[in-house]
């Protein structure tokens, strides 16, 4: 299964190791993504969650990467990318340590 973390415990993963055995496009390769989905929350009329959300979905699933980070995610962000996803899960804590 492949991961979606924030972006603070990206850089502990790679550094850690967490992504060996992970499949790859080339065997000396390893896809990473940043990604700031923008905070749901957000009053932003034509760019809001709701309205961009199967975008950032397809953007993930076209991209691939192995293990992502984000930046900016509320829970519900992260549930419905993790179902529309299935094959990442997350990890991590919320902005407010939890």
């Amino acid at each position: 299964m492949k991961k979606l973390i924030p972006l603070a415990f990206f850089a502990a993963l790679l550094l850690g190791g967490f992504l060996t055995g992970c499949a790859s496009p080339r065997p000396d390769t390893v896809a990473v993504m940043s990604f700031n989905v923008r905070y749901g929350d957000a009053d932003d009329g034509p760019d809001s969650w709701p309205l961009r959300r199967e975008a950032a979905a397809a953007m993930i699933l076209d991209r691939n990467p192995v293990v992502f980070g984000v930046q900016e995610a509320l829970l519900y962000q992260l549930d419905y990318l993790t179902e529309s996803c299935p094959a990442y899960r997350w990890v991590g804590v919320g902005r407010n340590d939890g």
